[in-house]
Formats: structure tokens, C-alpha cells, sequence
């Protein structure tokens, strides 16, 4: 990945976290999104940003659901903030890497009772 890519993903991820906590007035959006990450195209046209939600899978499914729904409206707040061209298409995913890590834990503590 280039460095100018890196830095305009570092800014999408820190720009469109403020907007959802800040900008976009929309009482179905949770208190508890984090953006973990933001991955652009190489013509800056689309960004998938990765989001981690706290909750159940049908809370989570929701969440990312009314993102992608409200994604114009995110884009439009954080745009003012960045200095682009075009601001990308986003895209919003769940982060399932947390969910995963707990799953492995999981699986290494009920190895080590067997173990004992």
C-alpha cells in the first residue's frame, strides 16, 4: 500500500468516526461503533470501512445495515473535514476479528481444562 492511501485511510477512519459520533443525528445509531479501519481504492472512489459494534449478532446486523443506509449522509458530514477531491463511496462491514480472538480463547480455555 502507498504511503498517500495509508494516510487517506488513517484520515477516513478518524473523519467518518467523528462524524457518526458527532455530525449525524440519527437516534438508531448505537453508542457502542468503533471504525476500526478504513481500506480505499487506488482511485479513492470506494472505501470499506470496517466497524466493530457491541451486542448480539442481530444488534450488530442491524448496526451495519442502518450505516450502509445513512452512508450519504456520514460521507456528507465528513467530507467538510477532509480535503479531497472526491470523497469516496463508502461501504460499511462488521469487524468480526474480536468475535474471532474471543472464539479462539474460548477454544484454548476448554483445551486446558481437558488438559487438567
Amino acid at each position: 500500500m502507498s504511503r498517500r492511501l495509508a494516510k487517506v485511510n488513517s484520515l477516513l477512519v478518524e473523519v467518518i468516526s467523528e462524524a457518526i459520533r458527532r455530525d449525524v443525528k440519527d437516534h438508531r445509531i448505537p453508542e457502542l461503533i468503533t471504525v476500526m479501519e478504513s481500506d480505499v481504492s487506488a482511485d479513492l472512489k470506494h472505501a470499506v470501512i470496517t466497524v466493530s459494534v457491541i451486542g448480539d449478532e442481530k444488534h450488530k446486523k442491524e448496526t451495519i445495515e442502518l450505516l450502509n443506509e445513512l452512508r450519504t449522509q456520514i460521507a456528507f458530514c465528513a467530507r467538510d473535514k477532509v480535503s479531497l477531491r472526491y470523497f469516496p463511496h463508502l461501504r460499511f462491514v462488521l469487524d468480526e476479528s474480536v468475535d474471532k480472538q474471543m472464539r479462539i480463547e474460548e477454544l484454548l480455555r476448554d483445551i486446558k481444562e481437558k488438559e487438567s
